[in-house]
């Protein structure tokens, strides 16, 4: 069981690499390429050389505009990775209307079930509960998983990895267990499995071991005896470490967003953590009842008809509506560290091209109400925009998550 554990861990520590990787590699391509070598993601090209990113080269003008680029690359990442997803759909036989935003009515007796589309953690839980869902953990769909992720989270759309890396981290503890036939025929053994492997899914996305075993105790496990809880850890531990000597980003650090804290906080802060924990709040309950209705609506019009056509629709519109912030133009990776980093000494340096420097983006040199203005405004724009394309983006026929 130890070996097994291990083994599942190395598995999610090398697939949560890979995806890092390519997805910074082919979120890159929307700008331009590294002329030094065309394997290299733009934060390790630009480090490559004395200058300012000599080794980085953008789209010209010369033919298209960078935004025309920009929203055509992303576009076309989207579409592949929603024709592998339907591609892949499964067609299911039994009575029933469609009770999941991944299903799609074909007859009043078989829905066509994209497996491969959305975060996948509600399917995990139910595997875990002990329902039976033939395919959703298999080699296929691992692989649709896989490379539909890493390209939804390089076009810019918004579409997190977090929840999906749960659905292949299980799928690689389920296949995992057909080494062993003590858990490969043993459908209790084989979810505890699953469990260790959906905290190690969470560890990797995160970079937080025990938030993963944390995950798997309170959310998607039903039955989490003390074995299970150590074998998790340990799990979750060791894809950490293997992400960690993968290193995808060329920066040591398991995730984008990693922090630092180098001050304490002060005592009347705490009022703005509360005023930032009443929005999420809210937010949160106004994305669930309008996104329930985007799905509903999908179920009754044409869209859940072409689901393909949809997904071009909104990365059009997503990325045309994204490309004038330089806040929105980032990944959402980036974005999310840039929000986490602390300004250097020196203030904002003035760049050509602010966006290569993610870490510097949000820093104001001068100090002066104009430069906070401008800055709370991007931030505004940068708000409104995410919000509403996150209603719309969630649960449309590709991997992904929030």
């Amino acid at each position: 069981g130890w070996l097994l554990v291990v083994l599942v861990g190395v598995l999610c520590g090398l697939f949560a690499g890979f995806i890092s990787e390519w997805t910074e590699l082919l979120a890159g391509w929307k700008r331009g390429y590294c002329r030094a070598d065309w394997r290299l993601s733009q934060p390790i090209c630009c480090r490559l050389g004395a200058g300012e990113c000599e080794h980085w080269h953008e789209w010209g003008p010369r033919v298209v505009s960078q935004q025309a680029v920009f929203v055509a690359v992303g576009t076309v990442y989207t579409l592949a990775a929603a024709v592998m997803v339907v591609r892949s759909a499964t067609r299911v036989t039994g009575r029933g209307g469609v009770s999941s935003s991944v299903e799609t009515s074909v007859s009043p007796t078989v829905k066509l079930a994209y497996y491969g589309a959305g975060s996948g953690i509600p399917e995990v839980k139910s595997i875990l509960a002990g329902f039976v869902i033939h395919g959703f953990l298999g080699v296929r769909i691992l692989a649709v998983k896989t490379f539909g992720l890493i390209l939804c989270c390089a076009s810019g759309i918004m579409a997190g990895k977090e929840g999906p890396m749960v659905q292949i981290a299980a799928s690689l503890g389920n296949i995992a267990t057909r080494i062993f036939g003590k858990y490969h025929t043993n459908e209790a053994k084989k979810r505890e499995v699953i469990s260790a492997a959906a905290a190690a899914g969470v560890s990797v996305a995160f970079g937080a071991p025990i938030g993963g075993v944390l995950f798997s105790l309170e959310e998607v496990s039903y039955f989490f005896p003390n074995k299970t809880m150590l074998r998790s850890l340990t799990c979750a531990l060791v894809a950490a470490l293997v992400l960690k000597a993968y290193d995808p980003f060329g920066t040591g650090k398991l995730v984008l967003f990693q922090t630092t804290y180098d001050m304490d906080y002060h005592w009347f802060e705490m009022l703005a953590f509360a005023v930032i924990g009443v929005f999420g709040g809210l937010y949160g309950a106004l994305f669930c009842r309008l996104n329930m209705a985007i799905n509903r609506l999908r179920r009754r019009t044409w869209l859940g008809r072409y689901p393909v056509a949809e997904v071009g629709v909104v990365t059009a519109l997503t990325l045309a509506a994204s490309y004038g912030n330089p806040l929105t133009r980032l990944g959402l990776g980036e974005l999310v560290g840039s929000l986490f980093q602390e300004c250097p000494g020196g203030g904002r340096a003035a760049r050509a091209d602010e966006e290569r420097d993610a870490e510097r983006l949000l820093c104001v040199a001068g100090g002066s109400a104009g430069e906070y203005a401008a800055l709370l405004r991007l931030l505004a724009l940068a708000l409104a925009n995410r919000a509403c394309f996150a209603v719309a983006t969630f649960g449309i026929k590709v991997p992904s998550g929030l």
